[in-house]
């Protein structure tokens, strides 16, 4: 598997950490001036939605600040829960933004925006995945990356490991980056 499977135990998978990396988009939040920071969550039943919710918690926790559970919005990485949990977000004082992936933090600028607020002036946001489509918008988004090449390499080679006869689950686990764009830094 790529990625982690919600109940299933001693299969083969590749995952990338989420909840350090998670918390370190929220901490990163907090040091850029946010004092209420919002998360739109990824769908349920979802190991990385999961871990990505912890990480938000853990930032809260290690900054001594008490999680709002009016800034928890649900989500399921598409755009449209994106829209939805922003205007909530935004409707609810938040003034930092933390989806749970790009496809949903791309959605919250454009709600941002459209409600006539500034990005990253107003609220600041940040996602997790590292698409493309985070460096195509202006301002670019911060986004904790993931290695894709490296999740497929590390994916393949336990497949030809497997087809060599290594029946052994194994895990790997890689650490993505946390690159800063200018949905979070003001000049």
């Amino acid at each position: 598997l790529i990625g982690a499977h919600p109940s299933r135990t001693g299969l083969t998978d590749v995952t990338v950490e989420s909840v350090e990396s998670s918390s370190a988009a929220v901490t990163h939040l907090f040091a850029a001036g946010c004092t209420r920071v919002g998360i739109i969550t990824g769908p349920p039943g979802r190991v990385d939605a999961a871990e990505r919710l912890t990480g938000y918690r853990l930032a809260h926790q290690r900054a001594g600040r008490t999680v709002d559970e009016h800034l928890i919005v649900p989500g399921d990485y598409t755009r449209p829960s994106g829209l939805t949990g922003a205007a909530l977000l935004v409707d609810r004082g938040a003034d930092g933004i933390f989806a749970s992936n790009d496809e949903m933090a791309v959605a919250a600028m454009w709600t941002i925006t459209h409600r006539g607020l500034n990005v990253p002036r107003d609220v600041k946001v940040a996602g997790f995945d590292g698409s493309a489509i985070g460096e195509m918008i202006e301002p670019s988004l911060t986004s904790v990356v993931q290695p894709f090449d490296g999740l497929a390499s590390a994916a393949v080679g336990l497949l030809e490991a497997a087809i060599g006869g290594d029946t052994a689950p194994a895990r790997v686990r890689l650490e993505p980056t946390l690159v800063i764009g200018g949905s979070t830094t003001t000049t």
